[in-house]
């Protein structure tokens, strides 16, 4: 006598359907989780940043990188003689991203106002490290993330700023200017802590460095316009595309 074969009855259908709907729903919202804290730990490490450099300000006169007394105070730097030592800067408030930029992180090492494991770069070196052993700039929260400081004309206003985006490798330089988030967690930043306008506040937003529109394969998602163009906006809508880089204005008090 055959087995009789016995259907799933609706009932059953019905529950594994939903097992189904509630495991992707976790899914989902695991990764909204994932991506909330990661753009909380942005905003919590751009803060600490900040206030380690209006720190190192208030007891050096300058900004780290730029201070033109580092050599004195801590020791010159050379690649085997002295590799825990720095380079001077020029003291003009400026910070030169393929110099001075690559020594802040040490000379807040140094200055003990943050703690890590980072090396100066001697002139002329403008590759970005995050190796830990053998770091100048900090990792950031994201795969292959920085951060790293920079002063520059964005959206026609010259500042100090830190950046936060991804490294690449860009006419031999390496530099964290490649796209970090899209145009809507990045609006979501802008307009938690600033004005929601990539163009101005303290908080501004662009697509990968000096690869234009046409050519970066998410540069039309991030904002409407291109750099250096004032009265921009983030573009809406978009959640997936890896689109725009991070800039927070650095100013000292």
């Amino acid at each position: 006598m055959k087995a009789v074969k016995k259907a799933f009855s609706i009932l059953e259908l019905a529950v594994v359907i939903a097992i189904i709907g509630l495991l992707i729903s976790g899914v989902t919202y695991g990764g909204s989780l994932i991506e909330s804290a990661r753009k909380n730990k942005i905003l919590s490490d751009i803060a600490t940043i900040k206030s380690a450099v209006n720190s190192f300000y208030f007891i050096y006169k300058q900004l780290p990188g730029d201070y033109d007394n580092a050599e004195e105070k801590w020791g010159a730097y050379h690649v085997s003689s002295a590799p825990n030592g720095t380079v001077n800067g020029n003291g003009d408030k400026i910070i030169s991203w393929n110099s001075e930029g690559l020594r802040v992180f040490h000379q807040l090492q140094l200055a003990n106002i943050i703690t890590g494991i980072y090396n100066s770069s001697s002139s002329g070196n403008s590759a970005m490290r995050v190796i830990s052993s053998n770091a100048n700039v900090k990792k950031g929260p994201y795969q292959n993330s920085a951060y790293a400081f920079y002063n520059e004309s964005l959206n026609n206003v010259v500042n100090n700023y830190v950046v936060a985006g991804r490294l690449i490798n860009y006419s031999g330089l390496t530099t964290n200017k490649d796209a970090i988030i899209s145009s809507s967690e990045a609006f979501s930043i802008d307009q938690k802590i600033d004005d929601s306008n990539p163009s101005k506040g303290s908080v501004r937003a662009s697509y990968a460095v000096n690869i234009s529109n046409s050519t970066h394969p998410n540069g039309t998602k991030c904002i409407n316009g291109s750099n250096n163009q004032t009265g921009l906006d983030y573009v809406s809508g978009d959640t997936n595309s890896i689109s725009c880089v991070l800039y927070f204005t650095l100013n000292v008090n």
